[in-house]
């Protein structure tokens, strides 16, 4: 359904577990992968954990940008401690080495930090674990 947060959220986490799926330490399906594909899994994986923050620490400005998802479109009074531990180890876009830093400096953003390699696996290992708390307490709040 057009304009309901919550297909855009599920969206995300579907995507999210379906990459981290794949990246899985010997998963047959992803070793069989040339390179480009691996990269564009790995990529994906990246893209889609920076979504998933953004929305949950609801880091979009609601002035400037008033369409972005925010945790609080789709569930105003939810509340949880993994937020601040996900805002921990995400950091910001100004910490140099931080995951927020690195997914954006080394992946969605085209900048002069920017490589042709870069290792994601201890920023997806420091996030994804809690958004995927997060989302599992999200879940029975839904409407």
């Amino acid at each position: 359904m057009a304009n309901d947060p919550w297909v855009v959220f599920d969206y995300e986490v579907d995507m999210l577990n379906n990459m981290c799926a794949l990246l899985r330490q010997g998963n047959a399906q992803y070793a069989g992968l040339s390179l480009h594909l691996k990269n564009a899994v790995v990529e994906s994986g990246v893209l889609h954990a920076r979504n998933l923050a953004d929305i949950l620490l609801s880091r979009s400005e609601p002035n400037r940008f008033p369409d972005d998802i925010r945790l609080a479109d789709l569930l105003p009074t939810f509340t949880s401690s993994a937020i601040a531990r996900l805002q921990d180890a995400y950091g910001n876009a100004m910490t140099s080495g931080s995951a927020c830093w690195a997914f954006n400096k080394k992946l969605a953003h085209s900048t002069k930090h920017r490589t042709d390699t870069y290792n994601y696996s201890p920023h997806l290992n420091a996030v994804v674990p809690l958004i995927q708390q997060l989302v599992t307490e999200i879940q029975p709040h839904r409407p």
